[in-house]
C-alpha cells in the first residue's frame, strides 16, 4: 500500500507518463561500476571516469555518473519534484515510470545549463527499501547520437541489491588508518568518512569525524587562499571563527589548512574544525575534521590522520 501511495504521489507531481517493463540480463558488454552495485553497457567511446563513479566521453564532455544514496527509494523519490529539480537548474521535459528487473524506477529527461553550455540530462532512479541508486547523465545539446546512446546505456542497468560493494573501490585517495584512532565508517559518491568507532553517526563522546572528498568539476578561481576561505564559510557551522590559515603540502599537492571554531549545526555544541583543501589539475581534494570536545588531543589526531593522505 505504501509503495502505491508514493508512486501515485510522484506521478502526479512529475506528470509521469508510461510504465514499461524491462528485463535485463548480464552480457559480456556490461561493466560493473567500481564501488557500486550497478552495472550497465557504456556507449562506444566512453571510458571509466577519473573524478566520479561512472563513465565519461572526453571529446564531447558527456558523462554517466552513478550516485548511491543511503535510504529507501520510497522515501527519497518524493523529493524529485519538478520544482525541486528546477531549483537545481534542471528543466524537466519528460518523466517515465519503469519496471526494471522487477524493481520500480523513475526516468527523468530534461536540460540544464552550466557555464554557458546547455546539457541534455537523463536521470534514472531505482533501488530498494535500504538504498537508492541514481544514474545521472549529461551530454551537450546537439550531440543527438550520444544522447540516444546514453539513453540505451541507462536502460541496460542492472542493480544487484545483494551485492557486497566496497564504497572505497574506484576512489583514488585515502588515509592510512593504522597508527590513528580513526576507522572507516562510510563512503558516499567520492566521499570517505571516518570516526573513532567506525560508526556514522558516531557514538563516541567527542563526536570526532573526518571526511575526505574530491571535487567533481574544475574550479575557476585562481585565488586558492580565498577559495579555501569561501569554501569554509559554506560549512553549516554557526558563529564561525577562523583561527588560522596556513599553506600545506600533502602528497606533493599544495593548498591551505584552516583551523576554526563554531557551533555544530545539529547539537549546537562548540566545535573545532580543521579544513584542508589541496589543488591539483584544476580540481581539488577537501579534508575536513571536526570534534566537539575542547581537547587539543582530538585536533592533533585529526591532523595526524590528514597528514597520511595520499593518492592511490
Amino acid at each position: 500500500m505504501k509503495n502505491y501511495i508514493i508512486v501515485f504521489f510522484v506521478c502526479i507531481c512529475l506528470s509521469a507518463t508510461g510504465q514499461d517493463s524491462i528485463q535485463n540480463s548480464t552480457t559480456p558488454e556490461h561493466q560493473q561500476i567500481a564501488g557500486t552495485k550497478v552495472q550497465l553497457i557504456p556507449p562506444d567511446g566512453f571510458t571509466i571516469a577519473s573524478n566520479f563513479k561512472g563513465f565519461q566521453h572526453n571529446e564531447s564532455g558527456s558523462s554517466i555518473m552513478v550516485v548511491e544514496m543511503p535510504g529507501s527509494i520510497y522515501e527519497l523519490i518524493p523529493s524529485f519534484t519538478k520544482e525541486a529539480l528546477l531549483s537545481k537548474g534542471i528543466e524537466v521535459e519528460q518523466v517515465d515510470t519503469l519496471i526494471i528487473n522487477e524493481r520500480w524506477a523513475l526516468r527523468i529527461v530534461g536540460k540544464q545549463s552550466n557555464r554557458g553550455v546547455t546539457y541534455r540530462k537523463q536521470i534514472l532512479i531505482t533501488g530498494s527499501e535500504k538504498e537508492t541508486m541514481m544514474i545521472n547523465c549529461a551530454s551537450p545539446d546537439g550531440f543527438d547520437e550520444i544522447e540516444s546512446e546514453i539513453a540505451d546505456a541507462v536502460l541496460s542497468v542492472i542493480y544487484q541489491e545483494e551485492l557486497s560493494a566496497d564504497p572505497r573501490e574506484g576512489i583514488d585517495f585515502e588515509i592510512i588508518e593504522d597508527g590513528t584512532r580513526f576507522k572507516f565508517a562510510k563512503g558516499i559518491m567520492l566521499t570517505l568518512m571516518y570516526t573513532y568507532d567506525g560508526l556514522l553517526p558516531t557514538n563516541e563522546s567527542s563526536g570526532t569525524v573526518l571526511i575526505l572528498g574530491k571535487s567533481f568539476s574544475e574550479i575557476e578561481s585562481e585565488d586558492h587562499k580565498r577559495f579555501c576561505i569561501d569554501r569554509f564559510k559554506q560549512t553549516p557551522f554557526e558563529d564561525q571563527e577562523i583561527l588560522s590559515i596556513e599553506p600545506i603540502t600533502l602528497d606533493s599537492i599544495s593548498g591551505y589548512a584552516i583551523t576554526a571554531e563554531g557551533l555544530s549545526p545539529t547539537k549546537k555544541v562548540h566545535s573545532t574544525i580543521y579544513q584542508v583543501i589541496l589543488f591539483s589539475d584544476n580540481m581539488y581534494y577537501i579534508l575536513v575534521g571536526t570534534t566537539y570536545a575542547n581537547d587539543g588531543r582530538n585536533l592533533e589526531e585529526i591532523k595526524k590522520a590528514i597528514a597520511t593522505f595520499h593518492r592511490i
